[in-house]
């Protein structure tokens, strides 16, 4: 009898069918106990799984964007960053911006 990855693969044991984890994904899944799903996506720090956690669906097609595409958003919506800013922290400070203000 052969391995039954259907089986791994809804427990979350391998990436998928006839997929196994790759080291950085084994890691975010286990050592940071990251949920297969996440993982799945591509997020493999805590960081980046909070975010996504706390992102409402309509703003998880700025996760999908590239740095540059990041870069020229938040340029657009007049948000000023270092100039070596990671992708992550340009994200950050775009959902920052989107934040309601109390004007209070």
């Amino acid at each position: 009898m052969g391995i039954n990855w259907g089986n791994l693969k809804e427990q979350g044991r391998v990436k998928d069918i006839n997929i196994p984890w790759s080291d950085a994904e084994l890691k975010a899944r286990y050592e940071l106990g990251i949920s297969a799903d996440l993982v799945r996506k591509g997020i493999l720090t805590l960081e980046e799984a909070e975010l996504e956690k706390a992102t409402p669906e309509d703003d998880r097609m700025l996760r999908k964007m590239s740095k540059e595409e990041l870069k020229t958003l938040a340029t657009e919506l007049g948000i000023e960053f270092p100039v070596d800013a990671k992708r992550l922290e340009i994200l950050s400070l775009i959902n920052k911006s989107k934040l309601p203000t109390n004007s209070d």
